[in-house]
């Protein structure tokens, strides 16, 4: 049984890493630190779930797919199913994305832009982030419904501890169907998909929340694949001030990128209600250093204003 289970996978998080081994900037406490993948952007049983409830949720699969029943009570009585079906997608993506980086042509592939979907659906949703603001929700709605003296709620477990409660809808979404279809029918109709290259001196950055845009559906995401290259996501029909970047692609869907791109995407990054940055020391200190020149300029530029 897996005990530390991660909400970013480690596949991920070695691609910005050196040996296993990452450096990670805490924005609430402001300071720079190095650990090992093996133990950051993780929690204990992070994803386990009562059978019964995984049960409930996954009767849609046994009658769409009319699973022999011994099979379904099988697997779906796994506390670890959740965990094991996303590693399973990792297993398949890491592949893809070793691929990808020889072959940029795979972006036209229909096997990897599905898997490619899949992944990004998972990791918007699937995070610690995610689950925090499931249990602010959770929360506020168990402490109203208690005030008005309310007991029983139709499909809300009042029983339940909210932080359970933002648990098992989180786990919902992960394996809803109709949230899946939703969104994949805006992800293909709405995107173009475009090679990022990065040959500048500033490395993309990731957070512990990496793909947070995917999830609000903006106009321009940017997918790092690793500190030099990235999957860019844009709606073509957008205004060109509604996009981070404005570069044309060549003939070969490839957009050469300029350390302004690149650090509007790394901002991004930073704000996702994350709570640390990750990448090498080198990257993270000069995203910083970019950030304090960028808010100077902003502050002398606000008291030349005021002195107008």
């Amino acid at each position: 049984m897996v005990k530390n289970e991660h909400y970013v996978p480690r596949f991920y998080l070695r691609r910005f890493s050196n040996n296993d081994k990452i450096f990670a900037y805490d924005l609430e406490k402001g300071n720079m630190f190095q650990t090992n993948i093996n133990k950051i952007a993780c929690n204990n049983y992070f994803y386990d779930i009562n059978p019964v409830e995984l049960k409930k949720e996954l009767e849609v699969y046994h009658r769409i797919y009319n699973l022999p029943d011994e099979y379904f009570e099988k697997t779906s009585d796994d506390i670890q199913f959740i965990e094991k079906a996303l590693s399973r997608l990792e297993d398949k993506f890491a592949g893809m994305l070793n691929k990808f980086e020889k072959d940029y042509s795979l972006l036209k592939d229909e096997e990897f832009l599905s898997t490619l979907f899949l992944f990004l659906r998972m990791q918007s949703i699937r995070t610690r982030s995610f689950r925090n603001g499931l249990e602010n929700i959770a929360t506020q709605t168990t402490q109203w419904l208690k005030s008005l003296k309310i007991k029983n709620v139709e499909n809300y477990p009042l029983d339940l501890d909210p932080n359970e409660i933002a648990k098992l809808n989180q786990l919902k979404e992960i394996i809803s169907l109709p949230s899946l279809y939703d969104k994949s029918k805006k992800f293909f109709g709405n995107y173009e998909f475009y090679v990022g290259v990065n040959n500048t001196n500033l490395d993309f950055i990731i957070s512990d929340n990496p793909l947070l845009y995917f999830e609000i559906g903006f106009n321009d995401i940017c997918f790092p694949v690793n500190p030099k290259l990235a999957i860019i996501m844009q709606v073509p029909e957008a205004k060109e001030e509604f996009k981070l970047c404005n570069i044309k692609p060549d003939g070969n869907g490839v957009i050469n990128l300029t350390n302004k791109e690149v650090l509007k995407y790394n901002v991004l990054q930073q704000n996702t209600n994350a709570k640390y940055l990750f990448g090498s020391k080198e990257a993270l200190d000069t995203f910083n250093l970019c950030m304090i020149y960028v808010y100077m300029n902003k502050l002398i530029t606000m008291e030349q204003d005021l002195n107008q």
